[in-house]
């Protein structure tokens, strides 16, 4: 690749979602989230492997980078990776990734090439640098940001703040390639055990993870405890936020909240005695959640006159609440970045990059989240002609996948689909995906039970939810043209040009990346067919052989996994 472009990196190092993105001329080249890659959710540690995977991609080395940007919420990167030197916390960094990081001129870093940029910022940058508006509002909301003494950047509101406070609400006006602090709410430090830090601070973002933790015994299942706050009953839990002037109050919790769901204890979650208490806990959090975000972007849009509001941030996944956003808070248009949690860090640190240190101008908008490396048909045949993929399926090249493909879903069969290139951020959107036929009620709890192997409540794009919901989901011919082709030819067959769509893994993995992933997790749940590029893939009987050996995908995953060992990539 030419030497002539100006590359900027962007990189959200150590803590969860660990993830790089490549811009290129100031558009997105490639994204990555390290989960991906190693096949560990919300991975953490060392950022090699990402940087590696997008510099690859685009066959680039890191001398060509013009500049490099990072963020830890945690600690600045700097400051954390000296703390590593004299400290083992095998969570940030393990034995192998300690020698990576030893050879790696990005670790402890001198170069003024290199450089880190405090959150909420990195989260504004991500939400605002790429979307469609000239101008606008930009609203971010999360668990926890960076302390306030860590936010070193001109015009971040952190006079007279509490140095050990933490971002939890920022609050932004944008036009064209700057931007502007309105407000930001600020986490008082609180006492306790080790992660208290984090779950008792009196935020919403904060209070949406322990409603989690309690419900789920996982801080980071916020989208299950909205799925199931449908079920909950209207104000059978008293609220568990309050809003007085411009900061969260949220009560300590009393006695009433002492039904924890303990794995160790209740292997069966949804056998589980205090199921009720758990669904109308969710429909108070989701509700104050909803009331709180709602009155801010009000706020917000009327102390801008801004038209146009952009969200960052985790709690900008709830899709429930931008609903109400979009409808109820006067804005005439809301753009939601695709990976608005911490892996969309890496995009805004890349964009703060090129747009406040480099000083170039806003020239790309975002259309789609297709921001993987290419996978070509070569590396796709090489996967599937694996002596362990190859014992277990009939593989055949289809002169017209969509058409085919669109047949068997009409006649009832659940489909892998693997095209094209991967979608950075926690949704599929039809190159990573689980496709059904949506006419049928039961194929939500089939999916449920016989393939992702999660609860009965989650619901599916764009399935009817219990309360009249809908994730809804749309694409544009010029956006996916094999999606769009697809449900072309579904529609053709069954008048209806809807597929239920939800990501391609199961519970407690991650979005298949490779040729290699997507087979294994064909091979390990109850899938009928794969579509892997060109060919059309189905079982066969051998496969029942191997099927009473495994108890779940992620065994399978393995065994499959070192039967492709084989390089997916040119």
């Amino acid at each position: 690749m030419s030497s002539k472009h100006t590359y900027v990196l962007g990189i959200n190092a150590y803590d969860h979602d660990v993830s790089a993105c490549l811009l290129r001329d100031g558009e997105i080249a490639f994204a990555i989230n390290k989960e991906r890659i190693t096949r560990k959710k919300h991975d953490t540690g060392f950022y090699q492997k990402v940087v590696d995977y997008c510099l690859a991609a685009e066959g680039i080395s890191l001398d060509d980078v013009d500049l490099v940007v990072r963020n830890c919420y945690v600690l600045p990167v700097e400051d954390l990776e000296l703390r590593l030197v004299s400290q083992y916390v095998p969570e940030v960094m393990d034995d192998e990734e300690r020698k990576q990081a030893k050879t790696n001129p990005l670790y402890l870093s001198k170069s003024n090439k290199v450089v880190t940029v405090s959150h909420h910022l990195a989260h504004a940058y991500s939400a605002f640098a790429a979307c469609p508006f000239d101008e606008g509002a930009v609203m971010v909301v999360d668990g926890v940001g960076n302390y306030s003494s860590d936010v070193t950047e001109p015009g971040q509101l952190t006079d007279n703040v509490n140095p050990l406070a933490r971002e939890s609400e920022s609050y932004y006006k944008f036009e064209g390639s700057r931007i502007g602090a309105l407000k930001k709410i600020w986490l008082k430090p609180v006492r306790g055990f080790l992660s208290d830090e984090f779950y008792f601070m009196p935020g919403l973002g904060a209070l949406y993870s322990r409603v989690s933790i309690y419900i789920f015994a996982h801080w980071n299942k916020c989208g299950e405890v909205m799925g199931l706050a449908p079920y909950g009953r209207p104000d059978a839990v008293k609220p568990l936020l309050e809003t007085k002037s411009e900061e969260v109050d949220v009560p300590e919790w009393g006695v009433e909240f002492d039904k924890p769901f303990w794995p160790e204890h209740e292997r069966d979650w949804e056998a589980s005695p205090p199921m009720q208490h758990w669904k109308d806990v969710a429909w108070r959090v989701q509700d104050d959640a909803e009331t709180l975000l709602l009155k801010r972007a009000t706020w917000l849009r009327e102390a801008t006159g801004a038209k146009n509001l952009c969200m960052a941030g985790g709690v900008a996944l709830n899709c429930v609440a931008n609903g109400r956003i979009v409808r109820e808070a006067g804005f005439d248009n809301v753009w939601i970045q695709p990976a608005a949690g911490d892996d969309g860090i890496a995009i805004g640190c890349a964009y703060y990059g090129y747009l406040a240190i480099l000083k170039k101008q806003r020239s790309s908008v975002m259309t789609h989240a297709y921001l993987g490396a290419p996978y070509t048909d070569d590396n796709a045949r090489a996967a599937a002609g694996k002596w362990l993929v190859r014992l277990q399926t009939i593989n055949t090249p289809s002169k017209n996948i969509c058409r085919d493909t669109a047949r068997l879903l009409a006649e009832g069969h659940v489909f892998a689909w693997f095209q094209g290139r991967s979608e950075f951020g926690p949704r599929a959107l039809g190159n990573r995906s689980i496709l059904a036929d949506p006419r049928h009620a039961e194929m939500k709890d089939k999916l449920n039970k016989r393939v992702k192997h999660r609860q009965a409540f989650r619901p599916f794009a764009p399935v009817v939810h219990v309360d009249d919901t809908a994730r809804v989901q749309t694409v544009r011919r010029d956006q996916n043209e094999r999606l769009y082709g697809l449900l072309e030819e579904f529609d053709a067959i069954t008048g209806v040009p809807v597929l239920l769509n939800t990501s391609l893994n199961v519970k407690g993995e991650p979005i298949v990346e490779t040729p290699a992933d997507a087979l294994a997790c064909f091979l390990g749940t109850g899938i009928d067919y794969l579509a892997l590029h060109d060919m059309l893939i189905a079982k066969n009987r051998f496969h029942r052989i191997f099927s009473p050996f495994r108890s779940a995908y992620s065994e399978m995953s393995s065994v499959v996994q070192r039967g492709l060992a084989v390089e997916i990539r040119d």
